[in-house]
């Protein structure tokens, strides 16, 4: 997915590269890699891309060659019906946006060094503005993007805290505190339970983000996240360290 991207100064802040899971966020979201790299600087396949493309719309040979020029009308019709705003045909250009949208089965196409990574952000894809056919503008204000926060020698996803966060408390059932891991002794005053929602700022986009413990933070605080896959495995908010 490698298009640059830049704050509302136009000043470089990474590159968009990889699509969540859909049912990670729940919706459209990909990371920006937070790196002084620019697209041109690293690897794209687009060959790769484009025999990706042939075996999805079957446009290959028995002998497995691309049908060069079916998959080029194919290509030109998407552009007419889709893109047309961005003026003539740019067949990189599509063939990024294709990278983009199949990322999660191409992703070996687009090499990235991990050591010129800082961290990341998230990007909503329905909400992107193109500032050229090179470059993505996030128009929010990025000032959570924080590195020396970071305290855990790994790479975290930076949001901020734009509303008051709401922290509920419940009674744990016997069914759940035992699914849990509770056991009887748990039920004799000892069994309610904390929810923290949060509103946060992650790139371009606001996202709700309920987390079941209490957690200490105020309205316009940085958190990083630690994912392990998609799983939310640590937080840094407010020098403290949660563990999920």
């Amino acid at each position: 997915m490698p298009f640059n991207v830049c704050d509302q100064n136009g000043k470089h802040i990474g590159i968009l590269y990889e699509r969540c899971p859909e049912y990670s966020l729940g919706r459209k979201f990909s990371l920006v890699c937070l790196t002084e790299l620019t697209t041109e600087k690293i690897n794209i396949n687009f060959h790769g891309i484009k025999d990706y493309l042939a075996r999805r719309y079957d446009l290959k040979t028995v002998f497995g060659k691309i049908k060069e020029e079916k998959l080029q009308e194919k290509l030109e019709e998407e552009w007419r019906e889709y893109y047309s705003e961005y003026g003539a045909y740019d067949e990189v250009f599509l063939l990024k946006i294709h990278l983009s949208n199949h990322q999660g089965e191409i992703s070996h196409l687009i090499e990235i060094e991990e050591q010129s990574v800082q961290g990341y952000i998230l990007l909503n894809r329905e909400n992107v503005i193109f500032h050229n056919k090179e470059t993505i503008i996030i128009k929010n204000e990025l000032d959570f993007i924080q590195p020396e926060k970071e305290i855990l020698g790994k790479k975290p996803l930076y949001t901020k805290v734009v509303d008051y966060p709401v922290i509920s408390m419940g009674v744990m059932g016997l069914g759940e505190g035992l699914l849990l891991g509770a056991n009887l002794s748990d039920f004799g005053g000892r069994n309610h339970i904390h929810n923290t929602k949060l509103k946060l700022m992650v790139g371009n986009d606001i996202h709700q983000l309920e987390l079941p413990m209490q957690i200490n933070a105020k309205r316009g605080m940085t958190i990083l996240f630690y994912l392990e896959g998609q799983k939310i495995k640590h937080m840094v908010c407010d020098e403290r360290i949660y563990t999920f």
